[in-house]
């Protein structure tokens, strides 16, 4: 089992930093994604104040009311991922310490004194 982790260690931990760089470009897209949506409804809200475009102007803002909740989920989401993450990579790291300290060869014994040393 230790050949295996061992042999396995640096791909898994490869593949791992990989998942994370997946998420940080995920994360910054979702950032410019939520800003772009999220800045442009804000701007033409203000434009539909007129009498006959109340109900337009009512259906925009729900809808950035809705836009903004699913950015947030998603956010915490892109969150969550990014920690168990990290928590998988520490956990397989020390197995592989732990583990790696359990197959290591025992210490050599120390050398036991000589006779002659211990009737001094």
């Amino acid at each position: 089992m230790w050949e295996l982790l061992r042999d396995g260690y640096q791909p898994l931990q490869d593949c791992l930093a990989a998942m994370a760089t997946v998420l940080r470009l995920y994360g910054k897209h979702h950032e410019n994604e939520q800003r772009m949506v999220l800045g442009m409804l804000e701007t033409e809200i203000p434009f539909t104040a007129a009498p006959p475009e109340r109900l337009l102007a009512a259906l925009a803002k729900a809808h950035q009311q809705d836009k903004a909740r699913e950015y947030r989920l998603a956010g915490l989401r892109q969150a969550q991922a990014a920690q168990q993450l990290e928590a998988l990579r520490q956990q397989h790291s020390a197995l592989y310490q732990r583990l790696g300290a359990a197959a290591a060869p025992p210490p050599a014994p120390a050398a036991a004194p000589p006779l002659s040393a211990l009737s001094r």
